[in-house]
C-alpha cells in the first residue's frame, strides 16, 4: 500500500509502546483540572477508567477556592441568601444565635504549679 500510494519502497511504520502514566502525577493533574474548572468530577474520573457517579453535581464545572463555586452562576445566585448581619462566632463562620457562639476561654494550670 505504501508504495502504490507513496511511491516509497524504503518507508514502514513502527509502534512505539505506549507511555506509562504515574498515578501520583495523573492523580495531580486530574485534581488541579477539577479544581480549575476544566473537567467535572465524572470527566475525571472516566479519563481513570472509572465509572461515573450518578450524583447530579459531578457533572457541574466547579472552581474551588474556599468553598466550590459552580462555574457559570452570577454573583446574584451565589449570594441570595447572604445576610451580613447573621450572628457569626469569633472564627467568623455564620450561625443561628448569639449566645452559642461567645468565645471560650479555657485555663490550665502548667505542671509544676
Amino acid at each position: 500500500m505504501l508504495i502504490e500510494d507513496f511511491g516509497e519502497s524504503e518507508v514502514e511504520f513502527a509502534w512505539g509502546e505506549d507511555a506509562q502514566i504515574d498515578a501520583g502525577q495523573q492523580a495531580q493533574v486530574l485534581t488541579s483540572y477539577v479544581n480549575a474548572g476544566i473537567l467535572t468530577r465524572n470527566e475525571a474520573r472516566i479519563k481513570l477508567g472509572q465509572a461515573p457517579v450518578t450524583d447530579p453535581a459531578a457533572n457541574v464545572l466547579n472552581v474551588t477556592g474556599p468553598a466550590p463555586t459552580p462555574v457559570g452562576q452570577s454573583a446574584a445566585e451565589l449570594t441570595k441568601n447572604y445576610n451580613p448581619d447573621q450572628p457569626r462566632d469569633w472564627h467568623g463562620r455564620f450561625g443561628e444565635g448569639e449566645a452559642e457562639f461567645a468565645p471560650r476561654i479555657y485555663w490550665r494550670r502548667r505542671r509544676g504549679d
